[in-house]
């Protein structure tokens, strides 16, 4: 296991697993239930501080979004120049992706584009 993360309410932790996908668990750890394929190239996975649908995961293959507490997950890659992300985060309400040579941002919200961070 990589990471960890639960929702800001405590209804659901997730873990992530490389090369292992994301187990759910909604029963406080007791039992565990996939999300992703076990083959699925996880890096990290990532709760909103306090927007309890929204989960974010780094993965081999872009940036996984969750907004339903990581029931389930839409894959963004465009605007990555290669589709790995080692890791991810939240600013707010934008989602920051670490991908090779750049850091990214997105809004949850959205299905769309990740948009490169300029340094100031």
């Amino acid at each position: 296991m990589r990471s960890i993360a639960a929702t800001c309410n405590d209804t659901a932790i997730l873990a992530n697993v490389h090369v292992g996908g994301i187990p759910r668990s909604t029963d406080h750890g007791d039992s565990w239930h996939p999300t992703l394929d076990i083959d699925w190239d996880v890096h990290q996975v990532c709760t909103h501080p306090s927007r309890p649908d929204v989960v974010v995961a780094a993965s081999g293959a872009g940036v996984c979004i969750s907004l339903d507490q990581g029931a389930t997950w839409t894959l963004s890659a465009e605007g990555l120049h290669a589709p790995y992300c080692a890791a991810a985060a939240f600013c707010g309400d934008d989602i920051l992706v670490s991908a090779p040579r750049i850091t990214l941002r997105h809004p949850p919200d959205s299905i769309g584009c990740l948009r490169r961070v300029r340094r100031q």
